[in-house]
């Protein structure tokens, strides 16, 4: 996996004695100080430009006349240096959780996309079923219907929903009917969740910030659904097994809250 790093160097600089701040590279893990070679014009002493140089463990400007290196040399000694911190950044074992940027506008409106409304049969069995279903309202063309669940599709259909908001497809750990070893991560509800925990994708919420695009498990671990509403008045969840479009939940022992967490 790759990381993007963003360096960014803050230069407060108002008189040649004012110099303050060091290169950080992250929020998280480094901050490094660099030698630096600073140019100042300075009119008040009739000079066009005067060169500085501020050791990175001091706060001093001094003289560029009192170095052995010249700015040039300079300059490639501290490339030299983030370039090798840069590879070593790149090789290391960090392990980043979360996922940055999940869409939770696009999963719920995947959510409500792809579930029946309405519904007061069974697909299969007809109006004497209790499971309430319509399959011809759901995504199978990217998702085709695999017998095997019959009506225990609820998982299945909640990670589609987290798959279309972002969360990418783990091959043989969180990949549709090919995560086996992995406990069925995609389509069995405990799977999913020792999943989504595991590898930092859920934090445990409560009732009041688990919002759209966040999940509504059952505590059994038998149900899971999607949360669609949440606006501090109205809660509502989509899910299948049962085509549940945008139904009231109210808070409850029953439930445990998720939510996606990004970093």
């Amino acid at each position: 996996m790759g990381y993007d790093l963003e360096f960014t160097t803050e230069l407060i600089l108002t008189t040649p004695d004012h110099y303050v701040d060091e290169i950080d590279f992250s929020d998280e893990y480094t901050n490094l100080s660099l030698d630096l070679v600073i140019s100042v014009s300075d009119s008040s002493k009739g000079a066009d430009l005067i060169m500085y140089y501020q050791d990175g463990m001091d706060t001093t400007l001094y003289p560029i006349e009192v170095l052995d290196l010249d700015s040039d040399q300079m300059y490639q000694a501290g490339k030299s240096l983030v370039d090798v911190v840069a590879a070593d950044y790149e090789s290391s074992t960090y392990s980043i959780k979360g996922y940055s940027s999940y869409d939770r506008v696009a999963s719920r409106d995947y959510a409500w996309e792809w579930t029946g409304e309405n519904v007061t049969s069974c697909y299969d069995d007809g109006p004497t079923c209790p499971i309430h279903q319509d399959r011809t309202q759901w995504n199978n063309d990217e998702y085709p219907y695999i017998s095997n669940l019959k009506h225990d599709d609820c998982c299945d259909f909640v990670s589609q929903c987290m798959a279309k908001g972002g969360i990418p497809v783990d091959d043989g750990k969180w990949e549709r009917f090919l995560d086996g070893d992995n406990g069925w991560s995609w389509t069995y509800v405990p799977g999913l969740v020792d999943y989504m925990t595991g590898e930092g994708y859920w934090d445990t919420s409560t009732f009041a910030a688990a919002n759209a695009g966040n999940v509504l498990l059952w505590a059994s671990e038998g149900h899971v659904a999607l949360i669609t509403l949440n606006d501090t008045v109205t809660h509502r969840y989509t899910a299948h097994t049962n085509d549940d479009h945008n139904t009231v939940f109210y808070d409850s022992a029953t439930y445990v809250y998720y939510t996606i967490k990004t970093t």
